[in-house]
């Protein structure tokens, strides 16, 4: 069986179907209606964290309509999660890939070849990633809010 392609700029971004903490099931889909930015973060890494404030307020400016916001925590411990989502007041979507009560047919990360936190994509509406980071995307609002711009 040969490998899939990797997860790159240019290339589709892998489909899947996952619930949040909340229980919502949330697409990654080819024929969305506008770009997606994926996160995946985990609340102990203090880059995660100072990256916080600049993704809620990604949230808040461009809410669902512009930019479809959604998060993917590595957290295993879950109650940890939770109570660092409450204090932060998290209004996004966060799928936690290791939560029992919803459980993944398959690894968000593997799926996606993330080896660590944080790492994004950013991806168009017809499900192409357009661009890649890994590491603190405070560096790189300008970029994204450019592209995001064009879109």
């Amino acid at each position: 069986i040969p490998l899939p392609p990797p997860v790159v700029a240019g290339s589709k971004a892998p489909v899947f179907s996952a619930k949040d903490m909340g229980g919502i099931t949330y697409q990654m889909r080819h024929d969305a209606t506008r770009p997606t930015l994926l996160q995946f973060w985990a609340a102990w890494c203090p880059h995660c964290r100072a990256d916080l404030p600049l993704i809620k307020e990604l949230f808040a400016k461009y809410g669902d309509k512009q930019l479809h916001l959604l998060t993917v925590s590595i957290d295993q411990d879950l109650r940890a999660l939770k109570t660092f989502l409450q204090d932060q007041h998290v209004l996004f979507p966060v799928i936690a890939e290791f939560d029992p009560t919803h459980p993944q047919q398959f690894s968000l990360s593997e799926l996606y070849e993330v080896h660590g936190v944080h790492a994004y994509f950013l991806i168009d509406a017809q499900g192409v990633i357009v661009k890649t980071w890994a590491g603190s995307m405070t560096e790189s609002q300008g970029d994204l809010e450019e592209m995001l711009a064009q879109k």
